[in-house]
């Protein structure tokens, strides 16, 4: 037992963690972003050319391509979602997962080179929203160390095995043209700052609202800026007339370029920002089969050497950061179930020894779901562990049933030895009839085929297996820890571990009752363990 239970630990770190299992939900989205500078239509015309390869795979029943459609309305970034058939309706039998990795081999290589990253991304799935595998998110003051930063680290991660598609969302690039006003020139002609930057703003942007009028009872804005010949280029732009006051306050105007010089230069697309710092987010997808939690470690360690300093902070985010606190959130309620299961059933055997005797066994079934989870190709994610709670409650029926049965036949006179033996014979069918119908209501589960099926999978694996494997061990353990437990009390005989009324009598009673003694008028069978117990369970 002691062996069994440690495996738990080589067991737990060689799983594979995931926040969720493989789930063939029919769908997945492919999302791309076309170099800077790249027009809605050209990015268009990319992505018309994916989408035509894509509808050639087999089970493809819909794609739908959108570009710009973020909340920047980024021109050069585009999103392709594809539908398949319904896994029950499926000629070919094709899994969305070797869908996906067809069309990562053989179609997105194309495009690679006309693309400046290309995600493959599963369904939203619990999210509601396609996500990453692995997302790490870097913050820091500086945004030169963390470009530096992040090119080396989609380097890095790009080595590792079974990762697919790494990507950053610090993208620079982005050409801009960077109005330098020259101030002393400009305070010489009386020439204001900010308006320079009206000027430029109403040209080129036309985002300020300048009047409204009314037509057919309908109030509209307008808004003016500069025709797109003139917006092109430096030369259109120099000609932006800014006003003037002299020192006498006369007014006059006078052309940008006069006041101001434009220089070509590169910029990030976007600057995101946590906590008050900028920061970018790498993003790692992985091949099926691979684990989250080991990738997350490897690119921690991969950030760890970078030794950014102090002032730069890396986290895990997405679904890692969501298995963890799920994680927690379980731990705290397996020690909950198991203090509240161990003093609802001490209350009811009347016995502390009793009831340890039945929770030992619980821990002794963890290794075995583990081990379930290995056989049977799962990893360990949110549902197995629903799974393996369900379980707590199942497997400890067991114990009880042996331990019961044990403390009657004691009761009736037999030594501790000779009940504990015959309390196994004769709990042993109980025992495999209930956990045969137990499994056989899981099978459904475990069998299930169907859109969506690899949650129900994930749960009720782990019940079947963890159900069935853990009968080699518990029911002997149960027995073994009963008599020792008994023995480590000092061996005590059934004539001293029970109440005077509940002691065999040598003679039958005149009631015929079976040999045992009536209990003395005025006494009960209940004891102090009881209340504080109920009290106990009341206040959780």
């Amino acid at each position: 037992s002691v062996a069994v239970f440690a495996s738990i630990f080589p067991l737990w770190s060689t799983a594979r963690k995931n926040y969720t299992p493989l789930d063939d939900e029919a769908q997945f989205t492919i999302t791309a972003r076309a170099p800077e500078g790249t027009s809605l239509e050209g990015t268009r015309r990319i992505f018309d050319d994916l989408a035509a390869d894509l509808r050639a795979l087999p089970e493809v029943r819909v794609v739908v391509v959108t570009v710009g459609s973020d909340r920047g309305q980024t021109p050069n970034l585009g999103t392709t979602c594809v539908r398949l058939n319904e896994v029950e309706d499926r000629q070919q039998r094709f899994t969305q997962f070797q869908i996906m990795e067809t069309a990562r081999t053989r179609i997105l290589p194309k495009y690679r080179a006309k693309l400046l990253w290309l995600s493959l991304l599963k369904a939203g799935g619990l999210t509601g929203s396609p996500q990453a595998d692995v997302q790490l998110s870097v913050s820091g003051p500086d945004l030169a160390v963390l470009a530096h930063s992040s090119d080396a680290a989609v380097a890095a991660a790009s080595r590792l095995p079974g990762v697919s598609d790494v990507q950053s969302s610090l993208v620079t690039g982005q050409p801009e043209l960077r109005a330098t006003i020259d101030r002393v020139r400009a305070a010489d002609l009386g020439v204001n700052v900010a308006d320079v930057a009206q000027a430029l703003r109403l040209g080129v942007a036309g985002d300020d609202k300048i009047s409204s009028y009314v037509e057919g009872g309908e109030e509209y804005e307008v808004h003016t800026r500069l025709a797109p010949q003139y917006r092109r280029d430096v030369s259109g732009l120099d000609l932006l007339l800014v006003s003037t006051t002299d020192a006498t306050g006369g007014r006059g105007t006078v052309t940008l370029d006069q006041v101001t010089q434009f220089v070509n230069g590169i910029s990030p697309a976007a600057i995101e920002r946590y906590n008050r710092n900028r920061q970018y987010t790498l993003k790692i997808n992985l091949v099926p089969g691979f684990s989250q939690g080991a990738a997350t470690d490897a690119a921690l360690r991969i950030m760890k050497d970078q030794k950014l300093g102090p002032a730069y902070r890396v986290v895990a985010t997405g679904p890692q950061r969501e298995f963890k606190r799920t994680f927690t959130a379980f731990l705290m309620a397996f020690l909950m179930s198991f203090l509240i299961m161990y003093l609802v059933v001490a209350a009811q055997f009347e016995s502390f020894n009793h009831a340890l005797v039945i929770m030992i066994t619980l821990p002794l079934t963890m290794p075995f779901a583990m081990l379930s989870l290995r056989l049977s190709g799962e990893s360990l994610n949110i549902f197995s562990m629903l799974g393996m709670l369900v379980l707590l409650g199942v497997v400890k029926k067991n114990a009880i049933l042996q331990v019961d049965r044990a403390n009657q036949l004691r009761e009736a006179g037999m030594s501790l030895h000779d009940a504990t033996v015959q309390a196994c014979k004769d709990r042993l069918r109980p025992i495999l009839m209930t956990t045969l119908a137990f499994v056989a209501g899981m099978v459904p589960l475990v069998l299930a085929r169907g859109t969506g099926a690899g949650t129900s999978r994930a749960t009720g694996g782990v019940i079947v297996g963890g159900q069935m494997l853990s009968l080699l061990l518990t029911l002997v353990a149960a027995p073994v820890f009963y008599v020792v437990l008994d023995d480590c009390h000092g061996g005590r005989s059934s004539s001293s571990t029970y109440p005077a009324w509940r002691r065999p009598s040598p003679q039958p009673s005149p009631g015929g009752r079976g040999g045992r003694t009536r209990r003395p008028k005025g006494q009960h069978r209940t004891t102090p363990l009881m209340y504080p117990s109920a009290a106990f369970i009341a206040t959780v």
